[in-house]
């Protein structure tokens, strides 16, 4: 069976939209996030090699999918790699604090520490979900926290959070010099979930 323009697009989309982030996609990564149509990895490997549109277009190499001629994302992706596991190791004890905080339910952690394709600047970014009316008790502990570890040596300054909202979920946001990131994530796109009591490990893809 030839493989359908449908098919060849969704590998070609998924492929390319991970490259705006500078993160060639392993089997399973491009399996799970595949744009418009579903697949196993048999079938996309299949749809790869027989396709020439695929041939042309999308490389694989050392286990990874990326857009030809960007052989560099395979050497960002394992360099960023590098940067995150520092990072997450860095601040493992805040994170332990957290999520062994009472009330807290689960611990959620977003944006490119979770996928480990942090830049050594990268934010640290947390969703908390708190017991039934501890929304606010959580959010003042972990506040104050977070201020106390953003002030040792080697820290980063500014603490920054977000107003608690309905159904007890808090964001809180650690960047250097304060300064704002704006944008939405999502727990569950690759985001690290854990919850109380076990403490926070290195964060998956």
């Amino acid at each position: 069976m030839s493989v359908s323009r449908e098919q060849e697009l969704a590998v070609l989309r998924s492929v390319v939209y991970a490259s705006l982030f500078d993160y060639p996609l392993e089997p399973a990564q491009l399996e799970a996030s595949l744009i418009g149509v579903a697949a196993d990895l048999a079938a996309i490997d299949r749809w790869w090699r027989e396709s020439d549109l695929l041939q042309a277009t999308i490389e694989y190499r050392d286990g990874l999918y990326f857009p030809a001629g960007r052989s560099d994302l395979v050497r960002t992706r394992s360099r960023r790699e590098g940067v995150s596991r520092e990072l997450l190791d860095r601040d493992r004890r805040i994170l332990s604090f957290v999520a062994n905080m009472p009330f807290v339910r689960m611990v959620a952690l977003s944006g490119s520490l979770a996928h480990l394709n942090a830049e050594g600047s990268a934010d640290l970014d947390l969703f908390v979900i708190s017991a039934p009316h501890r929304v606010w008790s959580v959010t003042v502990a972990t506040v104050v926290r977070l201020g106390l570890h953003a002030r040792l040596p080697g820290r980063p300054q500014g603490v920054r959070r977000r107003v608690p909202q309905a159904g007890h979920r808090q964001e809180v946001r650690r960047g250097p010099g304060g300064r704002r990131h704006e944008g939405s994530d999502h727990v569950g796109a690759g985001g690290a979930v854990t919850r109380n009591p076990a403490r926070m490990g290195t964060a998956g893809r």
